[in-house]
Protein backbone atom coordinates (compact mmCIF):
# COMPACT_ATOMS: atom_id res chain seq x y z
CA UNK A 1 0.00 0.00 0.00
CA UNK A 2 1.60 3.11 -0.90
CA UNK A 3 0.90 6.34 -2.97
CA UNK A 4 3.25 8.91 -4.68
CA UNK A 5 3.04 12.58 -5.59
CA UNK A 6 0.35 13.34 -7.98
CA UNK A 7 -1.72 10.63 -8.39
CA UNK A 8 -3.57 10.99 -11.79
CA UNK A 9 -6.52 8.53 -13.22
CA UNK A 10 -8.40 7.18 -10.26
CA UNK A 11 -9.28 3.52 -10.68
CA UNK A 12 -11.60 1.69 -8.36
CA UNK A 13 -11.30 -2.21 -8.75
CA UNK A 14 -13.14 -4.92 -7.73
CA UNK A 15 -14.14 -8.69 -8.01
CA UNK A 16 -16.31 -8.04 -11.07
CA UNK A 17 -16.24 -4.54 -11.44
CA UNK A 18 -13.82 -1.46 -12.35
CA UNK A 19 -14.55 2.07 -12.67
CA UNK A 20 -11.89 4.61 -13.77
CA UNK A 21 -12.20 8.11 -12.95
CA UNK A 22 -9.86 10.80 -14.42
CA UNK A 23 -9.48 9.65 -17.88
CA UNK A 24 -11.29 11.96 -20.08
CA UNK A 25 -12.32 15.70 -19.19
CA UNK A 26 -15.77 14.84 -17.95
CA UNK A 27 -14.89 13.94 -14.43
CA UNK A 28 -17.20 11.51 -14.23
CA UNK A 29 -16.63 7.72 -13.61
CA UNK A 30 -16.73 4.79 -16.37
CA UNK A 31 -17.64 1.88 -14.75
CA UNK A 32 -17.04 -1.23 -16.84
CA UNK A 33 -18.09 -5.15 -15.70
CA UNK A 34 -15.39 -7.65 -15.12
CA UNK A 35 -14.94 -11.50 -14.87
CA UNK A 36 -11.92 -11.10 -12.53
CA UNK A 37 -10.32 -8.26 -10.85
CA UNK A 38 -6.99 -9.04 -13.27
CA UNK A 39 -9.79 -8.76 -16.25
CA UNK A 40 -11.11 -5.38 -14.61
CA UNK A 41 -7.39 -3.69 -14.19
CA UNK A 42 -6.64 -4.69 -17.84
CA UNK A 43 -9.65 -2.96 -19.14
CA UNK A 44 -8.73 -0.03 -16.90
CA UNK A 45 -5.39 0.56 -18.04
CA UNK A 46 -6.19 -0.26 -21.75
CA UNK A 47 -8.70 2.67 -21.27
CA UNK A 48 -6.28 5.01 -20.01
CA UNK A 49 -3.24 4.07 -22.03
CA UNK A 50 -5.81 5.19 -25.06
CA UNK A 51 -6.39 8.38 -23.63
CA UNK A 52 -2.99 9.22 -23.20
CA UNK A 53 -3.15 8.85 -19.21
CA UNK A 54 0.33 7.28 -18.23
CA UNK A 55 0.00 8.20 -14.05
CA UNK A 56 -2.57 6.08 -12.30
CA UNK A 57 -3.84 5.63 -8.53
CA UNK A 58 -5.61 1.99 -7.74
CA UNK A 59 -7.89 1.55 -4.68
CA UNK A 60 -8.76 -1.86 -4.37
CA UNK A 61 -12.23 -3.29 -2.44
CA UNK A 62 -11.80 -4.84 1.43
CA UNK A 63 -12.41 -8.32 -0.82
CA UNK A 64 -8.69 -7.66 -3.03
CA UNK A 65 -6.93 -5.78 -0.06
CA UNK A 66 -7.37 -6.91 3.40
CA UNK A 67 -6.29 -6.16 7.35
CA UNK A 68 -5.13 -7.33 10.44
CA UNK A 69 -3.49 -7.01 13.22
CA UNK A 70 -0.22 -7.87 13.70
CA UNK A 71 0.73 -8.13 16.95
CA UNK A 72 4.03 -7.64 18.75
CA UNK A 73 6.57 -10.80 18.41
CA UNK A 74 9.19 -11.22 20.97
CA UNK A 75 12.25 -10.92 19.21
CA UNK A 76 11.47 -9.53 16.16
CA UNK A 77 13.46 -6.24 15.54
CA UNK A 78 13.23 -5.28 11.88
CA UNK A 79 11.16 -4.31 9.07
CA UNK A 80 12.03 -7.37 7.16
CA UNK A 81 11.70 -9.31 9.16
CA UNK A 82 8.26 -8.73 10.73
CA UNK A 83 6.90 -8.24 6.87
CA UNK A 84 8.06 -11.75 6.24
CA UNK A 85 6.56 -13.12 9.69
CA UNK A 86 3.58 -11.40 8.77
CA UNK A 87 3.24 -12.35 5.43
CA UNK A 88 3.22 -16.07 6.36
CA UNK A 89 0.35 -15.19 8.58
CA UNK A 90 -1.70 -13.35 6.45
CA UNK A 91 -3.55 -16.25 4.63
CA UNK A 92 -4.69 -17.49 7.66
CA UNK A 93 -5.69 -13.90 9.10
CA UNK A 94 -7.34 -12.47 6.06
CA UNK A 95 -9.01 -15.63 4.08
CA UNK A 96 -6.62 -14.79 1.04
CA UNK A 97 -4.95 -17.21 -0.73
CA UNK A 98 -1.86 -18.34 -1.43
CA UNK A 99 1.55 -15.82 -1.07
CA UNK A 100 0.24 -12.40 -0.02
CA UNK A 101 2.33 -9.37 -0.37
CA UNK A 102 2.16 -7.29 3.10
CA UNK A 103 2.13 -3.39 4.00
CA UNK A 104 2.82 -2.97 7.52
CA UNK A 105 1.93 0.95 8.86
CA UNK A 106 3.85 2.22 11.75
CA UNK A 107 4.92 -0.97 12.44
CA UNK A 108 7.31 -0.81 16.15
CA UNK A 109 8.80 -4.12 17.68
CA UNK A 110 6.91 -3.55 20.90
CA UNK A 111 3.03 -2.53 19.54
CA UNK A 112 0.29 -3.96 17.58
CA UNK A 113 0.09 -2.48 13.97
CA UNK A 114 -2.11 -2.43 11.18
CA UNK A 115 -1.07 -4.84 8.43
CA UNK A 116 -2.69 -5.31 4.99
CA UNK A 117 -2.62 -8.32 2.79
CA UNK A 118 -2.81 -8.59 -0.46
CA UNK A 119 -2.70 -11.69 -3.12
CA UNK A 120 0.73 -11.56 -4.50
CA UNK A 121 -0.43 -13.14 -7.89
CA UNK A 122 -2.72 -10.42 -8.01
CA UNK A 123 -0.35 -7.35 -7.49
CA UNK A 124 2.74 -8.85 -9.96
CA UNK A 125 -0.70 -9.15 -12.38
CA UNK A 126 -1.38 -5.38 -11.81
CA UNK A 127 1.84 -4.28 -11.96
CA UNK A 128 2.81 -5.92 -15.09
CA UNK A 129 -0.05 -4.69 -16.73
CA UNK A 130 0.75 -1.37 -15.83
CA UNK A 131 3.74 -2.28 -16.95
CA UNK A 132 2.71 -2.93 -20.08
CA UNK A 133 0.69 0.23 -21.00
CA UNK A 134 3.42 2.44 -19.39
CA UNK A 135 1.19 3.42 -17.16
CA UNK A 136 2.98 3.95 -13.90
CA UNK A 137 1.47 3.28 -10.34
CA UNK A 138 1.31 6.57 -7.90
CA UNK A 139 -0.76 4.32 -5.29
CA UNK A 140 -2.39 0.65 -4.56
CA UNK A 141 -4.41 0.97 -1.45
CA UNK A 142 -7.72 -0.48 -0.06
CA UNK A 143 -10.58 1.82 -0.61
CA UNK A 144 -10.75 1.73 3.32
CA UNK A 145 -7.88 3.12 4.05
CA UNK A 146 -9.49 5.93 2.01
CA UNK A 147 -12.43 6.03 4.33
CA UNK A 148 -9.78 5.74 7.06
CA UNK A 149 -8.47 8.71 6.40
CA UNK A 150 -11.50 10.67 5.47
CA UNK A 151 -12.89 9.80 9.10
CA UNK A 152 -9.89 10.09 10.49
CA UNK A 153 -9.75 14.14 9.54
CA UNK A 154 -13.28 14.98 11.07
CA UNK A 155 -13.05 18.25 13.48
CA UNK A 156 -14.83 15.61 15.81
CA UNK A 157 -11.81 13.44 15.28
CA UNK A 158 -11.82 9.60 14.36
CA UNK A 159 -14.06 6.74 15.38
CA UNK A 160 -13.27 4.32 17.62
CA UNK A 161 -14.84 1.64 15.08
CA UNK A 162 -15.35 2.66 11.12
CA UNK A 163 -17.04 -0.12 9.21
CA UNK A 164 -16.75 0.53 5.92
CA UNK A 165 -18.92 -1.07 3.10
CA UNK A 166 -17.92 -1.45 -0.59
CA UNK A 167 -18.74 -3.42 -3.28
CA UNK A 168 -17.31 -6.63 -2.37
CA UNK A 169 -16.94 -6.49 1.20
CA UNK A 170 -17.78 -5.03 4.71
CA UNK A 171 -14.28 -4.09 6.36
CA UNK A 172 -14.34 -3.26 10.38
CA UNK A 173 -11.87 -1.01 11.79
CA UNK A 174 -11.08 -0.66 15.40
CA UNK A 175 -9.02 1.38 17.50
CA UNK A 176 -8.28 4.77 19.79
CA UNK A 177 -5.58 7.25 18.91
CA UNK A 178 -3.90 5.37 15.49
CA UNK A 179 -3.66 2.67 17.73
CA UNK A 180 -5.98 -1.09 16.48
CA UNK A 181 -7.12 -3.56 18.39
CA UNK A 182 -9.11 -5.42 15.41
CA UNK A 183 -9.62 -5.16 11.89
CA UNK A 184 -10.98 -7.82 9.35
CA UNK A 185 -12.68 -7.34 5.94
CA UNK A 186 -15.92 -9.92 5.21
CA UNK A 187 -16.45 -10.98 1.64
CA UNK A 188 -18.98 -11.30 0.06
CA UNK A 189 -20.07 -8.27 0.99
CA UNK A 190 -22.76 -9.33 4.15
CA UNK A 191 -26.48 -8.40 4.04
CA UNK A 192 -28.18 -5.62 6.11
CA UNK A 193 -29.08 -8.07 8.70
CA UNK A 194 -25.33 -9.70 8.94
CA UNK A 195 -23.72 -6.62 8.75
CA UNK A 196 -25.25 -4.95 11.09
CA UNK A 197 -24.35 -8.16 13.54
CA UNK A 198 -21.15 -8.03 12.48
CA UNK A 199 -20.89 -4.23 13.61
CA UNK A 200 -22.79 -5.12 16.85
CA UNK A 201 -20.22 -7.73 18.21
CA UNK A 202 -16.89 -6.03 17.21
CA UNK A 203 -18.69 -2.67 18.90
CA UNK A 204 -19.29 -5.34 21.73
CA UNK A 205 -16.45 -6.59 21.83
CA UNK A 206 -14.21 -3.49 21.49
CA UNK A 207 -16.53 -1.13 24.48
CA UNK A 208 -17.50 1.26 21.47
CA UNK A 209 -20.66 3.25 22.43
CA UNK A 210 -22.66 4.10 19.35
CA UNK A 211 -21.32 7.75 20.01
CA UNK A 212 -18.24 6.54 18.76
CA UNK A 213 -18.77 4.25 15.94
CA UNK A 214 -19.32 5.09 11.83
CA UNK A 215 -20.50 3.85 8.83
CA UNK A 216 -18.68 4.75 5.09
CA UNK A 217 -19.99 4.05 2.17
CA UNK A 218 -19.15 5.53 -1.18
CA UNK A 219 -20.82 8.79 -1.59
CA UNK A 220 -22.10 8.74 -4.82
CA UNK A 221 -24.93 5.35 -5.82
CA UNK A 222 -22.52 2.81 -6.31
CA UNK A 223 -22.77 -0.19 -8.79
CA UNK A 224 -23.98 -3.23 -6.85
CA UNK A 225 -24.79 -5.50 -10.17
CA UNK A 226 -22.04 -5.84 -12.36
CA UNK A 227 -24.29 -6.38 -14.80
CA UNK A 228 -26.34 -3.69 -14.79
CA UNK A 229 -23.90 -1.28 -14.41
CA UNK A 230 -24.43 1.97 -16.70
CA UNK A 231 -21.29 3.13 -18.46
CA UNK A 232 -21.42 6.65 -17.36
CA UNK A 233 -23.14 6.74 -14.47
CA UNK A 234 -21.10 8.86 -11.83
CA UNK A 235 -19.15 8.06 -8.88
CA UNK A 236 -16.27 9.89 -7.47
CA UNK A 237 -14.89 7.41 -5.62
CA UNK A 238 -15.49 9.57 -2.42
CA UNK A 239 -17.12 8.66 0.92
CA UNK A 240 -20.04 9.14 2.95
CA UNK A 241 -19.56 8.79 6.53
CA UNK A 242 -22.74 8.03 9.15
CA UNK A 243 -22.92 7.52 12.94
CA UNK A 244 -24.13 4.11 13.29
CA UNK A 245 -27.32 4.47 15.09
Amino acid sequence: MWSAGSEGAQVYLGLNAVGVRGHDASGCAHWLPASSPIDGWKQAAELLATAGRRRAAVSLTGALMRPFCFNAVPGLQRWREAAHVAASLAPEATGLVGTCGIWLGDWSPQATSLAVAIEQSLRQSIEATAKQHRIRLTALRPWWAHALATAANREAGAPRLLAVEDTDALTLLCGDEGLFTAASSYAPLPDPKSARALINRAMLGSNVPTAQAMHATMFEPRPLNAGALESTQENDFGVRLELIE
